[in-house]
């Protein structure tokens, strides 16, 4: 999905370039003959107890400078006749759907034509950022100048280099599910809740893919890897206890509203509790209307270990050679050709530090 940016403080990377981001990723599948469908969002209020963060949501869309209204009830059922809300919603008419693959096979392909060659299955073991080399599986790489955007390993390679040490990755799950095929027509673009504005998740939406499917979900439970797509797959001797010991920690502190979001996202894994979390959105979902999805995904989430607290904004860093992406979460996908952008300019004022637009870390 392409986002808006309505979620973003005005102050974030976050903020700056996800506006921007929708329409270049637009530009490119229309010249490059890919598919993408204006489809539209709407975010309703589940109880009036939401409407206070809409509203904030809204302000914070109109100060990011992206296309926003508050709508209600009547002009909600005009957009997404199943839909209900609380009061009043919001109706923003650029996010849109599009076919992320077709667009990372168009980037590998120009990467070919221009005389570039991208490896797949090396994992990196060693870095030398010093001397500008690096071992992965395959063999010993020399770099002149390193990009790092590894996602749930970027930690460990950025640390390898000496930056980035505060920050560590801290992995949540998503889980799918789907409406069935002959069910679809319920939804035309993208339903979603008003979020817990203090955590990094959207909760349950639903929402419409450039194929038709019609997505729910995610949930966004704690992994217990930096791999764990399956119940037991990608646990690790070297992760899961040392992720399992920071949760923890942050379960008995009470930190970054942990406990509040392990007690809603384990009641999600109950297919009721789940449904409820639907319905509150599109009262019309019935539980037959529901079908396990295969999509599962995982949150590269950063942790700042010092502060404890979760990072909400892009995290860029630097080494004496390399530039590491340490938080690459949605929206990056959205943001990923003006994010680009701002890492070209980071490598070239890379010699003069006060030039460098990059969030600084140890």
């Amino acid at each position: 999905m392409l986002h808006t940016g309505v979620y973003y403080p005005g102050d974030s990377l976050k903020a700056k370039f996800c506006a921007e981001g929708n329409r270049g990723l637009k530009a490119y599948a229309l010249e490059h003959k890919i598919a993408c469908a204006n489809l539209g969002k709407v975010i309703v209020a589940q109880s009036p107890q939401h409407v206070d963060s809409l509203m904030t949501l809204y302000e914070r869309g109109k100060a990011n400078g992206i296309r926003i209204e508050r709508i209600d009830a009547v002009r909600l059922k005009e957009l997404e006749p199943y839909a209900r809300t609380c009061e009043t919603a919001l109706h923003l008419p650029d996010a849109a759907s599009i076919d992320a693959h077709a667009v990372l096979r168009s980037v590998a392909g120009e990467v070919a034509d221009r005389g570039g060659e991208i490896r797949y299955g090396e994992g990196v073991h060693t870095i030398n950022d010093k001397e500008g080399w690096l071992m992965t599986v395959g063999g010993r790489y020399g770099y002149g100048r390193l990009i790092n955007a590894a996602g749930l390993h970027a930690d460990r390679l950025a640390h390898q280099c000496g930056t980035g040490l505060d920050y560590v990755i801290l992995p949540f799950k998503g889980l799918y599910g789907a409406l069935k095929p002959e069910k679809a027509s319920l939804i035309n673009g993208h339903i979603y809740p008003t979020p817990d504005l203090t955590m990094p998740f959207l909760g349950v939406h639903l929402s419409r893919t450039i194929d038709g499917t019609v997505l729910v979900g995610p949930t966004a439970i704690p992994a217990l890897g930096r791999e764990n797509y399956g119940l037991f797959s990608g646990l690790s001797l070297r992760d899961t206890p040392e992720i399992f010991g920071r949760l923890l920690a942050m379960y008995y502190r009470g930190e970054n509203n942990f406990r509040s979001l392990v007690a809603a996202e384990l009641a999600k894994y109950s297919s009721r509790r789940f449904l409820a979390e639907v319905k509150k959105l599109c009262p019309s979902v019935e539980p037959r209307d529901l079908v396990a999805g295969a999509k599962v995904g995982i949150r590269a989430q950063l942790l700042n270990r010092r502060t404890r607290r979760l990072v909400m904004d892009f995290t860029l860093t630097q080494g004496e050679r390399s530039i590491h992406v340490l938080n690459a979460i949605s929206p990056a996908f959205t943001c990923s050709i003006p994010l680009a952008a701002h890492i070209a300019t980071a490598i070239t004022h890379s010699g003069t530090p006060e030039q460098t637009p990059l969030v600084r870390a140890s």
